[in-house]
C-alpha cells in the first residue's frame, strides 16, 4: 500500500511531522489489524505444534480435544 504523505519540516529542514490522509490512514490502520489476527492466529498453531511435539518427544500422554473443549 503506497500512502501519499506530505512532509512538515522546520526551518533548519528536519522533518517535523507527516500528514497523511485520513482514508488512507483508516485503510492502513484496517490492514495492520487484520495482520495483527493472522499473526496471532500463526502463532497460536505454532505453539499448538511445539506442544505436540514435547508430548510426542517426552511420550507424555496427550489430552483429547474433547477433554480439552471440557475445560473452556
Amino acid at each position: 500500500m503506497k500512502l501519499n504523505l506530505q512532509y512538515i519540516n522546520n526551518p533548519q529542514g528536519i522533518t517535523q511531522a507527516v500528514i497523511i490522509p485520513i482514508k488512507e490512514w483508516q485503510a492502513y490502520q484496517d490492514e495492520f489489524e487484520k495482520m495483527k489476527k493472522y499473526l496471532n492466529f500463526y502463532q497460536s498453531i505454532e505453539e499448538g505444534v511445539r506442544e505436540a511435539f514435547v508430548i510426542h518427544l517426552s511420550h507424555q500422554k496427550a489430552r483429547t480435544l474433547t477433554d480439552f473443549l471440557n475445560e473452556c
